[in-house]
This record gives C-alpha cells, sequence and structure tokens, in this order.
C-alpha cells in the first residue's frame, strides 16, 4: 500500500554502536521536487535543521497535484540532495534524517 503523497518513507539503520539511525525518504513517483510551499516563501526545512515525525518537508508535483512529502521519524535534516523546481524520478533519495534517539 503506498500512502498518501505516492511516498513511501525508507528507513537506513546504521549498526550497533554506531550512534542514531539514518532514515531516507525517497520519491515513489517522478514529478518535480519543490522545497517550499511557493515562490517566495521560505524553505520547509534545511538542512541542520529540526523535523518532528509527520511533519511536511516539501513538495513534489506530479500533473499539476502537488504531493506533500513528510518526515517519517523525527531528527535533523542532514542532507538535502535536490534544488527547488529539480525534477525527480521515482526511488530516487529527496531527504536524508539522522534520526533521535528514543
Amino acid at each position: 500500500m503506498v500512502p498518501a503523497g505516492g511516498l513511501i518513507p525508507v528507513a537506513v539503520r546504521r549498526g550497533p554502536g554506531h550512534g542514531t539511525g539514518m532514515s531516507t525518504v525517497k520519491a515513489q513517483s517522478p514529478g518535480v521536487f519543490y522545497r517550499r510551499p511557493s515562490p517566495d516563501a521560505a524553505p520547509y526545512v534545511s538542512e541542520g535543521g529540526h523535523v518532528d515525525a509527520g511533519q511536511t518537508i516539501a513538495l513534489i508535483e506530479a500533473v499539476k497535484t502537488f504531493n506533500p512529502v513528510r518526515a517519517e521519524h523525527s531528527g535533523t535534516v542532514t542532507r538535502i540532495p535536490l534544488d527547488d523546481g529539480a525534477e525527480v524520478s521515482a526511488g530516487q533519495i529527496v531527504v536524508e534524517i539522522e534520526d533521535e534517539q528514543d
């Protein structure tokens, strides 16, 4: 089952003794990646910023529909490998998050 927004968060965990885990969010379908809700608005998040589970962190536009990208876990955004307005392919990583320890 694909969650709303067509994106499936994929958690990648480090081995024991390596601290917190890392989560990656990958695009489930192709589209255009947007880091902000509108051209004049600030980005949803920036590298080094904190996110909460369920928080919108980006949008992907496909067929004139804007689908929110939400953080699956709370943590710190470590990498956003795409520029605002970049074309994204299905399966491409759009955000990396260092998960908070429970």
